[in-house]
C-alpha cells in the first residue's frame, strides 16, 4: 500500500481545478450560448491545465524514482495497471455519460479518437469530443506515459541532463520545424496548422519540467534548499499566482515560463511550511480534483440550459445563480464519484503500488 504523500500538491490540484471550472464557465456561455461575460478577467483555465500538468510529470517521476531506489527496479507492467486503474474507469464513464445525457451521437472519427486516449488529435483533426473537450489533456498524459516510465527505468546515470535535454529539445522542437517549412517553398499552411495545433495541446515539456524537479527533490539538491528561505519562498509563491492571475503572457514560450514557475512553487510547498497549501479543506477538493476536471463542463453546460431565459431579465442574478449551481453541484458530484465509481478501483489499485 503506499503511504508516499507531498504535502501542498492536493491544493495545487484544487486551485488549478477551480480556475478551469470557472473559466470554462465563461468559456461555454460565450461560445455555446453567445451571452456576454460576467467577469472580463478571469485566471486561464489553460495556464491551469499546465500546472495539472506539471504536478503529474513531479509527481509520476517521484513515485518512479522511489520504486528504483527501494527495489533496484521500476515495473513498468505494475505502474501501467496502477495508471489504468485510475485513469480510465471515470474517463470512459464521462465519455459514455455526456453522450447520453446531450443525446450526441458524433462521426466514427469522433469516437475512434476519444476511445483510444487520443483526444487530442481528434481536436487538431476537427473531431473533438465536443460535449466534454476537456478530456484533451487525459489524452496527453496518456501519451507521456506511454515513454515515461521506460526512460526513468533505462537511464541509469545522468538522468537529470537528460531531462533537461528533453524539456528544451521538446520546446524549440515546433520552432525549428516552423523554421524549416517555412524555408521550403512547399504549400506549408495546412502542415503548420497542424503542428501549431499539436503543440499547443501536447504539453510533453511541461511534464518533463516537473519530472527535473522529482530528479532534483529526490537528490535533494542544494538549490532547493535556497528557494525555501522565508524571503526567497515568499516571492517564489506569490509570483507564478500574479502573473497567472493577471492573465499576463510572454511573447514566446508562456506555457513553459509558467510551468517552470509551478515547478519552484512546488519545490516550496511541499516543503511543508505553508499551513495554507496544507490544510483539510484543500486536501480534500484535491483529492477530487479529477473528478472536477471531468465532470464539470457538462454540469456547466446543463446549468447554463436551465438559468439561461434567466439571463434576459436580470444578468447579475443569472450569473451568480450560475456560479453557484456549478461549483456546488461539481464539487457534490465529484466527491460521490470519489467514494463510489473511483473508490472502487482505487482499491483495486492498491494492490499493485509498492511505495
Amino acid at each position: 500500500m503506499s503511504k508516499f504523500h507531498l504535502a501542498g500538491l492536493d491544493s495545487l490540484r484544487a486551485i488549478a481545478a477551480i480556475v478551469v471550472v470557472t473559466g470554462h464557465v465563461e468559456l461555454v456561455k460565450s461560445t455555446m450560448f453567445h451571452l456576454p461575460a460576467a467577469f472580463k478577467m478571469m485566471p486561464s483555465g489553460h495556464i491551469g491545465v499546465v500546472l495539472f500538468f506539471v504536478i503529474s510529470g513531479f509527481l509520476i517521476t517521484m513515485l518512479l524514482l522511489r520504486e528504483k531506489s527501494t527495489y533496484k527496479k521500476i515495473s513498468i507492467k505494475m505502474f501501467y495497471i496502477r495508471r489504468i486503474l485510475r485513469i480510465w474507469p471515470l474517463y470512459y464513464f464521462v465519455v459514455l455519460v455526456s453522450a447520453l445525457i446531450f443525446s450526441y451521437n458524433p462521426s466514427f472519427s469522433v469516437w475512434l479518437w476519444s476511445l483510444t486516449l487520443l483526444p487530442n488529435i481528434g481536436i487538431i483533426s476537427g473531431n473533438a469530443w465536443s460535449v466534454s473537450p476537456q478530456i484533451w489533456s487525459i489524452g496527453v498524459e496518456e501519451q507521456f506515459y506511454l515513454v515515461w516510465p521506460t526512460l526513468i527505468k533505462y537511464i541509469k546515470k545522468q538522468l537529470l541532463i537528460v531531462l533537461i535535454i528533453i524539456a528544451i529539445g521538446y520546446t524549440i522542437l515546433p520552432h525549428a520545424m516552423l523554421f524549416i517549412i517555412n524555408r521550403t517553398g512547399l504549400d506549408h499552411s495546412t502542415l503548420s496548422l497542424y503542428i501549431n495545433k499539436f503543440f499547443e495541446t501536447a504539453k510533453f515539456n511541461c511534464m518533463a519540467m516537473g519530472g527535473i524537479l522529482a530528479c532534483l527533490v529526490n537528490r535533494n539538491d542544494k538549490i532547493l534548499n535556497l528557494l525555501r528561505k522565508k524571503v526567497i519562498s515568499f516571492f517564489v509563491m506569490i509570483i507564478p499566482f500574479v502573473v497567472w492571475f493577471l492573465n499576463i503572457e510572454f511573447s514566446y514560450f508562456t506555457d513553459e515560463v509558467m510551468a517552470v514557475l509551478f515547478c519552484l512553487l512546488i519545490a516550496v510547498v511541499t516543503s511543508k511550511k505553508y499551513q495554507f497549501f496544507d490544510n483539510p479543506v484543500m486536501n480534500y477538493l484535491g483529492s477530487i480534483s479529477y473528478g472536477l476536471y471531468m465532470y464539470h463542463f457538462i454540469i456547466i453546460s446543463l446549468a447554463i440550459k436551465f438559468i439561461n431565459p434567466l439571463f434576459q431579465d436580470n444578468f447579475i442574478l443569472a450569473n451568480i445563480l450560475l456560479y453557484s449551481t456549478t461549483i456546488i453541484a461539481t464539487v457534490l458530484i465529484s466527491a460521490i464519484s470519489y467514494h463510489t465509481l473511483e473508490n472502487y478501483f482505487l482499491k483495486q489499485k492498491k494492490r499493485f503500488e509498492l511505495i
